[in-house]
């Protein structure tokens, strides 16, 4: 989790999040269910 340097959102038919890494990869994934992952990465980003 410490590599990640940000993560954004864009909604078109199903919320994406767009996870920019200190190295500067990028990835892109379908999230379902948007508010379970943001309590899964706020508690193991810690």
């Amino acid at each position: 989790m410490q590599e990640i340097k940000e993560i954004s959102w864009k909604w078109i038919v199903f919320p994406i999040a767009t996870v920019n890494m200190k190295n500067g990869e990028l990835y892109k994934f379908i999230i379902f269910n948007k508010s379970r992952f943001a309590k899964w990465f706020q508690e193991y980003s810690r």
